[in-house]
């Protein structure tokens, strides 16, 4: 009981503000844009409107569903796991400052619930009310796929923990900030600076991690250790920063895994290397060069494409240190709350 009335409280709280309001109407917007993609025996067609005649994406070819669930991969990359955790964000930061500010904190400890109960009450149900976004777009996405490519396909529904899980890195960081300065503006502002890091971090390990693997690709031919050497170091320095700290982008690429299928996966795959090994060519072309043998560029291509595909993480360590990370600053934050002064 107690649970439901601080989640009923929240709830009205966030859903009279306009952001809320406005996140909700854009969630339907991406949905109803999502679902104009569609397929006929010519092509595929966007925004209801718009048909383009394609030999590889037309309705019932393998093409048809690995574009379709690749694009909501892409959706749910850029809005539920980008603008709608900012937005999120926006709306759930003064949750905490809000209660804690003299007048409202009173009322709620006059009751016979203990600080730390009343902390998690509070941190879940910011939680929750923020996953009704996720959820209602996977639930379009879902009724989407079986309409326009015929089969329902459930793992859509793994956006909805991994994208959840991405907005609760960020949320906890943003409780700790708001308990501590009890400021709504500082503590949104701050967790964009942290967001900002990690992703920052994120790239810095990529590209170090590359350049490490050219390195001593160059350095097996030249006998050259020593810049091999370098880049391992500043890569494993990189890579020994973001334990410590949650995978945001990496979780996010966690839903494209979870949503294709091994065909769709593979299907993309290919076009990928075509694509790859066609603009090897335009440029030897461009470049007035004789272009190499389409069958070396295309092993090399796949190397490296293996190579990148080796550096992906394990779910269980994306999520599993990141949820670590969490839970020791939820902790923090719930300490903080617990032993202020009201």
């Amino acid at each position: 009981m107690q649970f439901a009335a601080i989640f009923a409280d929240t709830w009205h709280l966030l859903s009279a503000r306009k952001v809320f309001r406005v996140s909700v109407a854009i969630t339907f917007l991406v949905g109803f844009l999502y679902a104009s993609l569609g397929f006929n025996d010519r092509g595929f067609s966007l925004f209801y409107v718009l048909e383009f005649s394609n030999d590889l994406f037309y309705e019932g070819s393998p093409g048809a569903s690995a574009l379709g669930l690749n694009v909501f991969y892409y959706v749910t990359e850029w809005w539920t796991s980008l603008l709608g955790v900012m937005l999120g964000l926006m709306t759930c930061a003064s949750l905490f400052p809000d209660f804690m500010a003299p007048g409202s904190i009173d009322t709620v400890l006059s009751k016979p619930v203990g600080r730390g109960r009343l902390f998690f009450y509070k941190y879940v149900s910011g939680l929750m009310c923020a996953a009704i976004l996720v959820v209602l777009l996977a639930v379009m996405a879902w009724l989407t796929i079986r309409w326009r490519l015929g089969f329902w396909h459930a793992p859509v529904f793994w956006s909805v923990p991994l994208a959840v899980a991405l907005y609760s890195y960020l949320f906890g960081v943003c409780v700790l900030f708001g308990v501590w300065t009890r400021s709504t503006l500082a503590s949104l502002l701050l967790t964009m600076l942290f967001w900002l890091g990690c992703w920052g971090l994120h790239w810095a390990e990529q590209l170090s991690a590359q350049f490490s693997r050219t390195t001593s690709a160059a350095a097996v031919v030249t006998g050259e250790a020593e810049g091999m050497n370098k880049a391992e170091v500043a890569h494993q320095i990189f890579r020994g920063l973001m334990v410590v700290l949650p995978k945001t982008s990496e979780t996010t690429s966690l839903v494209r895994r979870a949503v294709l299928r091994d065909q769709d996966r593979e299907y993309l795959k290919e076009m990928e290397v075509d694509s790859q090994v066609q603009r090897a060519a335009d440029l030897a072309q461009l470049l007035g060069r004789p272009p190499e043998a389409e069958v070396i560029v295309r092993q090399r291509v796949v190397k490296d494409m293996e190579a990148m595909s080796a550096l992906e993480k394990s779910p269980w360590y994306i999520l599993g240190s990141s949820l670590g990370f969490e839970a020791l600053v939820v902790g923090l934050a719930c300490w903080i709350f617990t032993r202020r002064d009201y």
